[in-house]
C-alpha cells in the first residue's frame, strides 16, 4: 500500500547527526524530543532542530527504508552535504529511477 514517508536527518547535542523515516513528522520529532518511544541515539543526544527533511509521496515502507539505509551509509561530511543541499538526495537514490514515488524537499519546517 502506498503512503507519504518522512525521511529525515535531525541536528542533535554534540553535533551529531541522528536519520529516521516516519508517516507523522511532528509526532515523530516530538518523541525525539521527549524521549518517550523516540531512538535511544536521541534519548542520549537531543535533537535540536531538523536539519534536512524529505517527502516520499506515493512510496512505500520499504522505499522509505531504503533511502533511509543510503543516508545512514554515508559519512558525517556526506550528511552535513545533503542538509545544506537537500536536492541532491534525489540524485544519489537509484531506487527512485525506477519508480512511481515522488521525492520532494521541504524547506524550513518547524514544530
Amino acid at each position: 500500500m502506498s503512503k507519504d514517508y518522512y525521511i529525515y536527518i535531525l541536528e542533535c547535542t554534540n553535533e551529531r547527526l541522528y536519520t529516521g523515516v516516519t508517516l507523522d513528522i511532528k509526532k515523530r520529532f516530538n518523541e525525539h524530543v521527549t524521549g518517550k518511544g523516540g531512538a535511544k541515539f536521541t534519548r542520549s543526544f537531543k535533537p535540536k532542530k531538523i536539519a534536512a527533511l524529505w517527502k516520499l509521496i506515493d512510496s512505500t515502507r520499504g522505499e522509505a527504508l531504503r533511502i533511509e539505509a543510503y543516508i545512514k551509509s554515508l559519512n558525517k561530511e556526506k550528511k552535513i552535504a545533503l542538509t545544506k543541499n537537500p536536492e541532491s538526495l534525489a540524485d544519489n537514490i537509484v531506487s527512485l529511477k525506477n519508480s512511481n514515488c515522488k521525492l520532494t524537499v521541504i524547506d524550513n519546517y518547524t514544530i
